[in-house]
């Protein structure tokens, strides 16, 4: 139902009675089965050339916390339990404390309970002389659960919900250079969400400090999910 709208999330999905859904990117407009937020000055979402561009401009605050969420983003349902989950980021421009990537969360959003998966490049204040740059599992309080100081182009993305059997609560993370050999990055599991109330987004924000606004601007090739029995 397109951007400011809520869409039919979950539809037959609960229980595995899934489908496949692919998003190329590359027809100019948003299919109505994402939603966009966290939209406004400073804050951009363009699908052209076969891109979806979701950017920040410098000095405007775009942020995903435990206290806030206005970080620009598109939100899709999972299509089942369990199912699996590609993107592919093909360009990439931010700055220190920024993060750009794949993030499953509460929807509608809330504050926290987000886990990032994605490009990472910030410069912590409790560390301000090891500043990160390459890929990381980050969850909404800044812990980094898994890292790889690597910032080559294009990655692909793989998020694995639930494992063999509806009730599971497992999330599996993978990446890859070459979008055919994954390497797993890192478990997490995901009790505390309620199955009915889950969104799947791509999404960049800049302020991991929650004080820094730099320029931010990831390109993502195309989504895909599809349902799929995990071993």
């Amino acid at each position: 139902m397109g951007q400011g709208g809520v869409p039919l999330f979950y539809l037959q999905a609960l229980k595995g009675i899934g489908f496949t859904f692919k998003d190329l990117f590359n027809d100019g407009s948003l299919f109505w089965s994402w939603v966009a937020n966290g939209m406004g000055a400073g804050k951009t979402r363009v699908e052209a050339g076969g891109e979806q561009t979701i950017a920040i401009a410098g000095g405007t605050l775009g942020e995903w916390s435990d206290s806030q969420n206005n970080c620009p983003k598109i939100s899709i349902a999972p299509c089942a339990y369990p199912c699996e989950i590609v993107t592919k980021i093909t360009s990439l421009t931010l700055g220190d404390e920024c993060q750009a990537g794949l993030i499953f969360s509460n929807y509608p959003h809330g504050f926290g309970s987000d886990v990032w998966f994605g490009f990472v490049r910030r410069k912590h204040p409790t560390s301000p002389t090891t500043p990160f740059d390459g890929i990381a599992v980050v969850t909404s309080d800044g812990a980094v659960n898994f890292s790889l100081a690597n910032t080559t182009l294009p990655v692909w993305f793989k998020m694995r919900l639930g494992q063999n059997a509806y009730q599971s609560t497992q999330i599996q993370w993978y990446y890859s250079y070459d979008g055919m050999n994954y390497t797993h990055a890192f478990s997490s599991g995901w009790a505390q969400f309620s199955r009915t109330a889950i969104g799947i987004s791509l999404a960049v924000m800049n302020s991991a400090d929650g004080v820094s606004t730099n320029a931010i601007s990831c390109g993502f090739d195309y989504f895909t999910m599809k349902p799929k029995s995990i071993n």
